[in-house]
């Protein structure tokens, strides 16, 4: 993946990158797996890929539910072994959610994980399972930002056509309301500072 961005700087201002981001995929039966290797360099460029990822698999009519996870573990494309504590965690906190999104699991509350980029994530907390809420610490990634951004066709109007199964309709009512909720709170950080899990 090509990278032209904007990187912290390790103060208080950016520069622009340009470069190559490693990204890997695998497609199961039922899951999709992404990942690259962790650094503030490439963290935020690698949320903006899995917003963009979503953003299209939801335009055409396919509800992702997904949980990120940071750490070690043997993700082997030749073998098609992915092992480890990480992809558990990501497992877990898919599991864990009452929505269509992505949030980020308990690994992501400790330093030097607990950064993120504002206009990328949300602190939000009621599409949490009832006794799952461990998993699932806050941060989410804010999709619907980036739809609002580059997209034409409102997003709800999208989580309306998908809602056919009563069976599975909280799921959409929850989505529904946060995409008012990143509606409602989309200036949030302007008044400075970044997103933090406090652990």
């Amino acid at each position: 993946m090509l990278l032209n961005c904007a990187v912290p700087t390790g103060g208080v201002g950016r520069a622009v990158a340009f470069g190559m981001l490693d990204v890997n995929h695998e497609l199961t039966s039922d899951s999709i797996f992404l990942w690259c290797s962790y650094s503030s360099f490439s963290f935020p460029p690698f949320c903006g890929l899995l917003l963009e990822f979503f953003c299209d698999v939801l335009e055409l009519g396919l509800p992702l539910r997904g949980g990120i996870a940071v750490g070690e573990c043997d993700m082997d494309k030749a073998t098609r072994t992915y092992l480890g504590p990480t992809l558990n965690e990501a497992a877990s906190v898919e599991a864990s959610q009452e929505w269509i999104g992505m949030s980020f699991g308990p690994s992501f509350e400790h330093p030097p994980y607990n950064w993120f980029e504002p206009d990328q994530v949300l602190v939000y907390l009621a599409h949490r399972k009832l006794g799952n809420e461990e998993f699932v610490p806050g941060a989410v990634l804010d999709w619907p930002r980036k739809w609002r951004d580059t997209r034409q066709t409102p997003a709800n109007q999208i989580i309306v056509q998908l809602n056919t199964d009563q069976k599975f309709s909280r799921y959409y009512e929850n989505t529904m309301r946060f995409i008012e909720f990143s509606e409602q709170n989309k200036n949030w950080y302007h008044c400075g500072g970044n997103l933090s899990l406090k652990k």
